[in-house]
């Protein structure tokens, strides 16, 4: 995950953008465990989705 969508001299990581907020809304989800109510989190739906809340 920390090399997702990473593009330098040291390769191309191409990631697609739903794929990429999946993975951000599971690592905030296991890490801070509440994404707080910020909805300006490009995660936040995806969030969302996890928790059983979003349809």
């Amino acid at each position: 995950m920390c090399r997702a969508g990473y593009k330098g001299k040291h390769g191309h990581f191409d990631v697609p953008e739903q794929t990429l907020q999946q993975m951000n809304a599971l690592y905030m989800q296991v890490t801070v465990g509440d994404y707080d109510g910020n909805k300006h989190l490009k995660c936040a739906n995806e969030w969302k989705k996890l928790r059983g809340d979003y349809f």
